[in-house]
C-alpha cells in the first residue's frame, strides 16, 4: 500500500524563507485586466464562479449573462468591480438570456449607480428576433455588430 500523503503545513520539506518571500511576492503582483468586446459570464453567472475578482481581470463592452436567473450576487459583483476600474467612461452593456424579475427589481433599485457607472441593460436575447437569410424564418437572437 501507499503511504498517506502528509498534509502541507506537516510537511517535511518547509519552504525556505527565500521561497516564502518569493512566493508572497508573485501572490501580491497585480495582473492587468483584459479587454475583451463580448464575455459570457461563465456558469449560467453562478456566483461560485463569476465574483467581483472575474470581473475586476475581465473587462468587456458587453456581457452575457446565460441561463435563466443570473443571479444578485453577481449582478452585484459587475457593479462593485465596475466601480473601481480606472477608466470610469467605459460603457458597459448588459445582455440577458432571459427577462427575470430578480433581475428587474436588481436594475430598479440600483439605477442611480447603473447610470452613474455607465451599465446599461439590452433586451434579453428571448425577446429579440433575428429574420434568416430566406426572409421567411426567425430565430430568438440577439445581435451585436463591431
Amino acid at each position: 500500500p501507499l503511504p498517506t500523503p502528509l498534509p502541507p503545513s506537516d510537511s517535511p520539506k518547509s519552504l525556505s524563507p527565500r521561497k516564502e518571500r518569493r512566493t508572497s511576492r508573485r501572490s501580491k503582483r497585480v495582473v492587468p485586466p483584459v479587454y475583451l468586446d463580448l464575455a459570457y459570464v461563465p456558469h449560467a453567472a453562478n456566483p461560485n464562479y463569476s465574483n467581483a475578482d472575474f470581473f475586476k481581470r475581465v473587462r468587456a463592452r458587453y456581457y452575457v449573462f446565460s441561463g435563466i436567473d443570473p443571479g444578485r450576487e453577481v449582478l452585484d459583483a459587475l457593479l462593485e468591480a465596475k466601480m473601481e476600474w480606472e477608466d470610469k467612461e467605459m460603457e458597459v452593456t448588459i445582455i440577458p438570456t432571459y427577462d427575470t424579475d430578480a433581475l428587474g427589481y436588481w436594475v430598479a433599485a440600483n439605477e442611480d449607480a447603473l447610470i452613474a457607472n455607465k451599465i446599461d441593460l439590452a433586451p434579453s436575447a428571448s425577446r429579440c428576433t433575428i429574420n434568416l437569410q430566406d426572409h421567411e424564418t426567425s430565430c430568438n437572437a440577439y445581435r451585436l455588430e463591431f
